[in-house]
């Protein structure tokens, strides 16, 4: 019986749209949910990586989508997007579909709270699908944060599941913070570096090869910084930066950009901050991961194939070997602040003290969710410093990069022209540092890198992809984020302009400045 259940439900898909990780954490947090209490575990993917050509085949699915910049979509959810608005689409095309959303939204941004959560709401129901729940919008300013919503829609999301999907007779669901095997399995080696191994980690991101393709999120483009100035006298309290990168887009398209436009990057952590984590969690710089891959019983689920192959999908898309410095340095985000209880779930079973596990267990239940929000949320604690805080709590090193996320691409409007700076993009970065209510100082991961790189340190043969322990300090991964039609010059140049941007707001319109 509980094979047959298996196979049934194997069909049953959650999709994600996610623009900084939220809602891809969520989205595989309701999975966790679904597999302790049915025995079962969805498919979870990106928007973009679903074949969108099996939607009218579905019977039901699930969405988890996040609104970013001013009402936009995610960007691993644009493409999807765009076909399910095609106007040869029938209207009953989905009338066999039954769907829930989450939406996870800033009600500060009032005219577009949880927009994307409520667009896709209006085309589903367009295509005649049907909802077994209304839309949660879970706000980020809520009391208790976006669990305050996504806790309660997660359990009625299970309860109808499991009228459709009951447990066999003799079956019992597993607890919510049941520990399974980490999704990922990694092959390591602790044995000296050799050349030979050295000359195969390289960095995914690449200096100009082939002129046609195009640099994205799948293929950064290794860019050079030539310059890094302070703009705010040295004793104002705000460090604001001119930041500039070569950029050859005469050579390759897709780094052509214009006003209004915005430049990706991917930040990395310090050496000195890596190498102390690390030490701390008892885990041998040196190692070299040989091979980074899901389990079989996840890849066997995986029956709609994943095509994201972005460097923020999942570990598994980095290449390797890679050195464990190299792999932590450069794309784990242990400088991040955990958002959801998931993690203090997880962390119950690795310490080795009770009062420990006896705090764990607090913060993971519904009666410490205003203490967890306190705790990490307002205090900016990462992942790091909670790791400190509970320092009986050692996972190993597969269960590591199963619980912490990678580290995502930061957008920065562009305060340039290309028809002014040939050859180069400009920033302008406010660095963030700032006091928590508690009086500790919280900085911002990719502002203070960028404010620390000497644009003058790449030495004579840095520009090589090799490097054994860390990326040479004055590139950084990048590629053009276009803007929406809404954020533009006007086609007519006599058109009158009011600009208003305060602080580092202006940084676009310097580019437009510059472009009249």
């Amino acid at each position: 019986m509980m094979e047959d259940t298996e196979t049934e439900t194997r069909g049953l898909v959650i999709l994600y749209g996610s623009q900084t990780g939220s809602a891809q954490e969520t989205a595989f947090r309701l999975a966790h949910k679904i597999r302790c209490r049915l025995l079962f575990e969805p498919v979870v993917m990106a928007c973009d990586s679903y074949d969108i050509r099996r939607l009218s085949t579905e019977s039901m699915i699930i969405f988890v989508v996040s609104t970013t910049g001013v009402g936009e979509l995610p960007d691993n959810m644009k493409r999807f997007w765009r076909l399910l608005m095609r106007k040869s689409i029938p209207q009953n095309a989905l009338s066999s579909l039954q769907y829930a959303i989450a939406g996870l939204g800033d009600s500060n941004y009032t005219d577009t709270f949880n927009f994307a959560a409520k667009k896709l709401h209006r085309r589903l129901l367009n295509l005649s699908a049907q909802p077994f729940l209304e839309v949660a919008c879970a706000d980020d300013q809520d009391k208790l944060g976006a669990d305050q919503v996504l806790e309660p829609w997660m359990d009625s999301v299970c309860t109808f599941l499991s009228k459709i999907f009951p447990l066999a007779p003799g079956q019992e669901p597993f607890p919510d913070n049941k520990q399974f095997p980490p999704k990922y399995l990694i092959s390591t080696s602790g044995e000296p570096y050799t050349l030979e191994q050295i000359q195969s980690l390289k960095l995914e991101a690449t200096e100009m090869k082939d002129e046609k393709e195009a640099f994205n999120s799948k293929r950064p483009y290794l860019a050079k910084m030539i310059d890094n100035k302070r703009l705010t006298a040295p004793d104002w309290s705000q460090d604001v930066r001119h930041i500039v990168f070569e950029l050859p887009f005469d050579q390759n398209e897709s780094l052509q950009y214009h006003p209004g436009d915005a430049l990706a990057i991917v930040p990395s952590n310090s050496r000195e901050i890596t190498l102390e984590f690390l030490q701390f969690m008892n885990i041998d710089p040196s190692l070299i991961v040989w091979e980074m891959k899901k389990r079989e019983d996840e890849s066997s689920r995986q029956s709609i194939k994943n095509d994201d192959d972005t460097i923020m999908a999942d570990i598994t898309k980095i290449k390797s070997p890679i050195s464990v410095i190299e792999l932590f340095q450069n794309y784990i985000d242990f400088q991040s602040c955990p958002k959801q209880r998931r993690f203090f779930e997880q962390l119950q079973h690795f310490t080795t003290a009770s009062h420990e596990k006896e705090r764990l267990e607090y913060f993971a239940s519904s009666e410490g969710a205003q203490d967890l929000r306190w705790y990490c949320y307002q205090e900016k604690r990462s992942y790091f410093q909670v790791f400190q805080d509970f320092p009986f709590c050692k996972p190993s090193l597969d269960y590591l990069l199963d619980m912490i996320p990678l580290i995502q691409p930061r957008l920065f409007s562009i305060s340039s022209s290309m028809d002014v700076h040939p050859q180069q993009v400009h920033l302008t970065v406010a660095v963030v540092r700032f006091k928590t209510p508690m009086k500790r100082i919280a900085t911002g991961l990719c502002t203070n890198w960028l404010s620390e790189i000497d644009p003058r340190s790449l030495t004579s043969n840095s520009s090589s992809q090799v490097f054994p322990d860390n990326l040479p300090s004055s590139l950084a991964r990048v590629w053009i984020r276009r803007s929406s039609t809404l954020f533009k010059l006007p086609a007519d140049p006599s058109v009158p302009l009011i600009l208003v941007g305060p602080g580092t707001g202006v940084a676009p319109f310097r580019a437009f400045i510059e472009q009249r």
